[in-house]
């Protein structure tokens, strides 16, 4: 967490393009970008991440959010008297930090593949994933308002469709919420349309409807939490036993 730079020796363009599943293209012209901003420093097969690279990566706020979860695990596994001692946010922020590049090592491997996952979904397109995303976000927030119990089981996708009161979001919205331009963002809900998982209604608001895209964003969801579940347990090992 306090270490200025660190060197990844061996590292090569096309490991990086195989993990990220870019072209080697892309991912050359990123590590310049990169270097370009002082992030990295590319010596033959070494590169160097600096202190900028540092800095961009203390996510404050991710491991205030993720002690959160942390402590909310700790309390449940005491109140069922699983463990003898329950642990606060604060104790878990302190012990992340301390264990800072072993746990970001874990949630970054998991954010990866969280993103490649969804990344194929969206045909690819991470910036037709941020607009499903948005769309998607805005039903759900109609669930949580509706003060339903049920929205984490298997019922979630009834309630996302179906939900009382619900209305949609438009292209100038998604915009504003993903920094995408809204030319882009029309010509990628045309695409969504024509592929039938979204429908617009009369006052040009957009809806994740029911078929293909939302069933497998659904299977996905049920991964995720075997996976967010596994994330838990690898980085309360490392905190209570490394």
């Amino acid at each position: 967490y306090l270490n200025p730079r660190f060197n990844l020796d061996k590292v090569n363009i096309i490991q990086i393009s195989n993990k990220l599943r870019l072209s080697k293209e892309t991912t050359r012209r990123k590590i310049l970008e990169l270097q370009s901003d002082g992030v990295l420093i590319k010596n033959k097969k070494t590169i160097t991440v600096t202190l900028k690279a540092g800095l961009l990566q203390k996510p404050e706020n991710t491991i205030n959010s993720f002690s959160k979860i942390l402590q909310y695990v700790s309390y449940l596994l005491h109140k069922e008297k699983k463990v003898q001692n329950y642990y606060k946010k604060e104790f878990f922020i302190e012990k992340i930090k301390e264990k800072f590049t072993q746990i970001l090592a874990i949630f970054l491997e998991y954010q990866i593949k969280y993103l490649l996952i969804r990344k194929e979904i969206a045909n690819n397109d991470m910036e037709m994933w941020f607009i499903i995303g948005s769309i998607l976000y805005n039903q759900i927030m109609f669930v949580k308002k509706s003060e339903k119990k049920s929205h984490y089981q298997k019922e979630w996708i009834e309630e996302v469709l179906n939900v009382g009161n619900m209305k949609g979001i438009n292209a100038m919205s998604i915009s504003d919420l993903t920094g995408i331009p809204r030319p882009t963002v029309i010509r990628k809900l045309k695409i969504l349309l024509k592929q039938k998982d979204i429908y617009k209604d009369n006052n040009n608001l957009y809806y994740i409807k029911e078929g293909k895209l939302i069933t497998e964003l659904n299977k996905q969801r049920l991964n995720n939490i075997k996976e967010l579940s596994s994330i838990i347990s690898r980085i309360n090992n490392i905190v209570f036993f490394s």
